[in-house]
């Protein structure tokens, strides 16, 4: 499973044009989570992560449970 993630650009302070002070921001349209880009590892958020973790976990379990 992997998050659908968008990368851009947003204005970090005064002045608001062209040439002001920007910084990266991506956000995951799976889970409406947003962050700086380093925070989505291998194309995931922090949320998709816990999700993944949890499903390999139970898929583990269920696979003992047999």
């Amino acid at each position: 499973m992997a998050c659908k993630t968008v990368s851009y650009v947003v204005p970090e302070g005064p002045p608001y044009y062209a040439n002001g002070p920007v910084k990266a921001v991506c956000k995951c349209e799976t889970h409406s989570w947003m962050a700086d880009p380093t925070a989505f590892i291998d194309g995931m958020c922090p949320i998709g992560r816990i999700e993944d973790a949890t499903e390999k976990a139970l898929a583990k379990i269920h696979e003992k449970a047999k």
